[in-house]
């Protein structure tokens, strides 16, 4: 993802930690992108990939953000679905709430 305005360039750390599986990284850079811009994840290349990043990211620590932000991916791109790792802890929150 490439954007030249601060909360892009936050938003595309976060989701490459959290594609790493550096989660407390991505979790970092991804509030800081949404206080430097709420809607930033609207704005990026690709919004379904950044919400489906996200999602994982918060999974362990904040399940209703992770279910919050799964359901916006899969809105933008039911697809989504199918990306889950089943070794992320995102597939087991989304199996306990019926949702996987």
């Amino acid at each position: 993802m490439m954007g030249s305005d601060e909360a892009l360039k936050a938003l595309s750390t976060g989701v490459i930690f959290a594609e790493m599986n550096f989660l407390e990284k991505a979790r970092e850079h991804i509030l800081q992108a949404l206080e430097l811009d709420p809607i930033v994840l609207e704005r990026a290349p690709a919004p379904d990939e950044c919400w489906l990043y996200y999602a994982k990211a918060f999974a362990e620590t904040d399940p209703e953000r992770a279910i919050a932000a799964f359901q916006r991916s899969a809105s933008l791109n039911p697809a989504t679905a199918y990306r889950v790792d089943q070794a992320w802890r995102l597939a087991d929150l989304l199996k306990e709430r019926g949702l996987g």
